[in-house]
């Protein structure tokens, strides 16, 4: 089956009106000409256009250049985001998916076969126009910083399928934090996500005061840039009331991944969702699991309607990012999508 038949509808044919890039678009209406969003040959708006700073963190880049702002605030509440190497580790496969479904954010984990980590800032610009070309921004960069042993414990190799070419070394982590804040400047995401360190078994508990301490040193001087740690169920940090804990206690950013609570504790965390986490909260992560496998967002054992509800009861505004876990599995990825759309995911 071709690309273009698993990508499904063009994004005025959805039945909600779109706004992007300042434009309208009615459903069953193209908008004029002159005014459809940016394409592959068509110079962005926002090419070479200084911006203002972003509410979610979007002062200049590190490198001087001006970011391509990503503007949650003046964005609908909650709006939905893909991770590219999700569909490909070619990011304008992945544009290209994203704009046939009207998504206009995607999160970045690896790219070409790199690590975002990793990246140097050339591959960093020219990854940021290949999504400018697209009239994509980005929501967030997916660091692997700190989902590895603290410095001193021994280093058992750590195989992430999610993680391409970055070793779970302490030294290699600290190393590259200083660069993360770069990377994102370069591309305009005002959050880079972290963990809390593999834990120990059995997981979870308190972090140790030495390694919290590790943590925020590393990240204290982002300029422009937010940490936000996400709750993994093999690191300290595993559920939603122990990320509401450590984010209060740090002044970090939340990524609020309720199926991680569920392979860490088995509940899907929709009574631990507060107000003090969601005043935290900077991005959701939304993937489905059922009998130990991951399915399409709608077919697992989570509410995540229930779960999305209740955000917004709570006023989340921010990405919902789709985190599948279907790597290539562009029919499971577009069924999530079409879900989400289902449930009021702008």
């Amino acid at each position: 089956m071709s690309l273009s038949k698993l990508m499904g509808p063009s994004a005025h044919q959805r039945a909600a009106p779109r706004t992007a890039a300042g434009i309208t678009t009615v459903p069953g209406r193209h908008p004029p000409a002159d005014d459809r969003l940016p394409r592959p040959g068509r110079p962005s708006p926002c090419r070479g256009v200084p911006r203002e700073p972003s509410p979610c963190g979007g002062a200049p880049a590190p490198c001087g250049r001006p970011r391509h702002t990503f503007g949650w605030r003046h964005a609908l509440p909650m709006e939905l985001s893909i991770i590219t190497d999700e569909v490909s580790q070619d990011p304008e496969e992945a544009a290209r998916l994203a704009v046939r479904h009207g998504v206009r954010h995607v999160a970045i984990r690896s790219v070409w076969g790199q690590n975002i980590a990793e990246c140097d800032d050339a591959r960093a610009e020219g990854l940021a126009d290949v999504l400018r070309q697209y009239g994509i921004g980005v929501s967030s960069v997916l660091s692997p910083l700190f989902k590895c042993h603290p410095g001193g414990a021994p280093e058992d190799e750590l195989v992430d399928p999610h993680f391409v070419g970055f070793p779970p070394v302490f030294a290699s982590h600290m190393r590259q934090a200083h660069r993360l804040p770069v990377l994102a400047g370069l591309l305009g995401a005002p959050t880079v996500r972290i963990f809390t360190f593999i834990a120990a078994a059995p997981a979870g508990g308190v972090l140790p005061g030495p390694l919290r301490d590790t943590i925020t040193s590393a990240v204290e001087n982002w300029e422009g840039t937010r940490a936000a740690v996400e709750n993994e169920h093999i690191c300290h940090v595993r559920t939603l009331r122990e990320l509401e804990e450590f984010c209060s206690a740090t002044g970090l950013g939340a990524v609020v991944d309720p199926c991680n609570q569920h392979v860490a504790s088995d509940g899907d965390g929709l009574k631990d969702l507060s107000e003090e986490l969601v005043r935290s909260a900077v991005d959701i992560h939304v993937k489905d699991r059922r009998n130990g496998q991951y399915v399409p967002v709608g077919r697992g054992e989570l509410r995540w309607q229930p779960i999305l509800e209740r955000l917004e009861e709570l006023g989340y505004v921010g990405p919902i990012t789709l985190e599948s876990h279907l790597r290539g599995d562009l029919e499971g990825i577009t069924e999530s999508i079409r879900t989400l759309r289902r449930w009021g995911v702008a």
